[in-house]
């Protein structure tokens, strides 16, 4: 009987974690979040907004500065437009634990509108296939860029912005 309550217990903790947002900008993010750390960083710059079918050479050389040593853009870019991809994943094409790679694949999204981003689980990466982190919102301005370990949980957020634009690259 003790055995049960304490598995309920437990259950209802979890399940109630996971009702639990917490909502940040991505100027907050920028000064509080760390690939090593969270599994994701923010950036922004105006100029990344001139990415078209390739990064921007701006953004090219602030993404690989904040990557290890030897890191280098896929021949990949997907471009998404007017809607959002809301549900929660990892990226299992590159993912680490499926296909035993040695180092992490990186995605980076460059948002071209202003609003809500992204939904993610910070750390969730490290705790492959488990959770343990609330859900953390971002929004911000067109220009901004997250860039993330593919194993880090995370979700499009649904919003009314009327035009939606948003580019998707690896490392």
């Amino acid at each position: 009987m003790k055995y049960s309550r304490c598995i309920g217990l437990i259950l209802f903790l979890y399940v109630t974690l996971y009702w639990i947002e917490v909502n940040e900008n991505v100027n907050t993010s920028i000064i509080t979040r760390s690939l090593e750390v969270d599994g994701f960083c923010c950036m922004f710059n105006h100029a990344y907004i001139k990415t078209q079918n390739t990064p921007c050479v701006n953004l090219q050389r602030d993404i690989l500065q904040k990557l290890p040593h030897g890191y280098m853009f896929i021949d990949y870019i997907y471009k998404i437009e007017n809607t959002s991809l809301s549900t929660f994943h990892r990226d299992v094409t590159s993912s680490q634990h499926i296909y035993k790679t040695k180092y992490p694949v990186y995605t980076a999204i460059l948002y071209k509108y202003d609003g809500d981003f992204l939904s993610v689980c910070p750390g969730s990466n490290t705790t492959y296939p488990f959770v343990t982190s609330t859900i953390l919102n971002i929004s911000g301005k067109s220009g901004s860029v997250f860039l993330f370990d593919c194993e880090l949980l995370h979700a499009g957020r649904i919003n009314q912005c009327k035009k939606r634009e948003v580019i998707q690259t690896m490392s």
